[in-house]
């Protein structure tokens, strides 16, 4: 079982908690111990219960949901280091020209949800506007349509707007040089 383990599972570190708990669930699963963690001790079935208990169970804590919920209060939480990680990643991300923006787009929306989840969430707008520092040359269009936007539409501003002007360029400029070449037309980015 600990070499299969070892193949499956990443060693456990403070900071790959998110990582670590998802694999080891999955392997406790597969090796049919996982309703230890979910299950009451059946009064019929002691002796094997406690025979898988004591295969995942951490020796001052005689339950291997106690163990769980104690990685899980410890760890679980995103670390200032892991959060200073992700925005730097975040920060540091580019939307390569030539390319399809959405795949880094959505990398950068999870780099968001990461930094809320740590305690460190950034307004709609404020995302929006990220996302949109991070546009290619190319696609500055999709700024020249923002400029475009009321004042009082910036607040309610939001990411999936630039998504779909970033999207539409990105598409435009393909359909173009293919010979279609329709005009990007100014639209509301709060949608």
């Amino acid at each position: 079982m600990s070499s299969a383990l070892n193949k499956m599972v990443p060693v456990f570190t403070s900071s790959n908690w998110q990582q670590w708990h998802t694999t080891m669930q999955a392997y406790l699963r597969a090796q049919g111990q996982w309703f230890i963690f979910s299950t009451a001790r059946p009064a019929d079935e002691i002796d094997s219960w406690d025979e898988n208990n004591e295969k995942v169970a951490i020796t001052h804590l005689t339950m291997v949901k106690e163990v769980w919920e104690h990685l899980k209060e410890n760890y679980g939480a995103p670390s200032i280091g892991s959060a200073y990680a992700k925005l730097s990643q975040l920060l540091s991300m580019t939307i390569p020209a030539g390319s399809h923006p959405a795949p880094a787009i959505t990398k950068m929306l999870s780099h968001f949800t990461y930094l809320k989840d740590a305690g460190f969430e950034f307004p709609a707008n404020v995302q929006a506007m990220i996302i949109l520092c991070k546009l290619p040359p190319p696609m500055e269009v999709v700024a020249q349509i923002l400029s475009q936007t009321l004042p009082s539409e910036i607040k309610i501003l939001k990411p999936d707007g630039i998504i779909k002007a970033a999207t539409l360029s990105f598409e435009q400029k393909g359909a173009s040089r293919g010979g279609s070449g329709k005009a990007l037309r100014p639209t509301s980015l709060a949608l």
